[in-house]
């Protein structure tokens, strides 16, 4: 047992042999990297950078021990930067995620930065003026749902924070005239985040995006990153092509000025 190591992955924690590589790690905890030069018989190159993760390490205190956090878990520092995942050998106590943001778009060459705050940016309005920008520029991230044989298909709106969802245009563009708003538990399940913090991108499945085109009338937007204090910048046309998104009019023709239940759901707009 000397010669193993602990490392969580994506909240899966298996055992390895020291100076396993994270992607060779990945496939014994059963998440899947995406891996594109990585070849067995040739030695490691990251030069894709599709295989691209986070990777933390607990924070040692002063006897060299991990500091714990009040639930008794380590408290983990995350690199600044993402990491090829068939590059990096694993440690002990490492924890690696696959699936966030910030990977996600790394993997499209693109590098965003995530912003936390004190306060909650549940609601659009909470967001815009958190981050000091127009409302219209809160991406709202809402959940729907079309029944499909006994199963549910989700479908993201990324909705500029001053409009509201016309169901009726939704159900149109889909063609999907039973599609309906999801419950925030459905949300939860679907997505694997809670409303206020979904974000455009990051899922663990594949899932239908529509965009609204009001979206692109700023040079930048601000979308959820997962928490209800966690936010991202991006631009409206790199956002399409992260969330792979069609941009199509969903949004009611007359939007009422005051932030009503639905705009007041999410800075993650969920």
């Amino acid at each position: 047992m000397s010669g193993l190591v602990r490392v969580t992955i994506d909240g899966r924690t298996v055992e390895v042999p020291a100076g396993t590589l994270v992607t060779d790690a990945a496939r014994a905890a059963e998440v899947h990297v995406p891996i594109f030069c990585s070849h067995q018989k040739l030695p490691p190159l990251g030069a894709c950078r599709i295989c691209v993760v986070e990777v933390g390490l607990p924070r040692l205190g002063p006897d060299r021990k991990p500091v714990l956090q009040p639930d008794g878990t380590p408290d983990i520092q995350w690199m600044p930067k993402v990491q090829t995942g068939c590059t990096t050998p694993v440690s002990d106590g490492m924890h690696v995620r696959t699936r966030t943001e910030v990977a996600t778009a790394a993997r499209k060459g693109v590098t965003i930065k995530v912003v936390a705050f004190d306060e909650s940016t549940h609601t659009a309005a909470e967001a815009a003026a958190a981050v000091g920008a127009e409302l219209g520029q809160i991406v709202k991230s809402l959940v729907f749902v079309i029944p499909t044989n006994g199963t549910l298909e989700p479908i993201l709106c990324l909705v500029a924070g001053h409009n509201r969802v016309d169901l009726a245009r939704l159900a149109a563009v889909l063609q999907a005239p039973d599609i309906r708003r999801a419950t925030a538990k459905e949300a939860r399940e679907l997505t694997g985040f809670s409303i206020g913090g979904i974000p455009p991108i990051g899922f663990d499945r594949p899932i239908r995006v529509v965009m609204d085109p009001d979206l692109g009338r700023y040079p930048e937007v601000w979308a959820a990153a997962g928490l209800e204090t966690t936010v991202f910048a991006v631009p409206p046309a790199t956002l399409r092509i992260l969330a792979d998104a069609t941009v199509v009019p969903i949004a009611e023709i007359a939007s009422a000025a005051p932030e009503s239940p639905e705009v007041a759901e999410p800075a993650s707009p969920a």
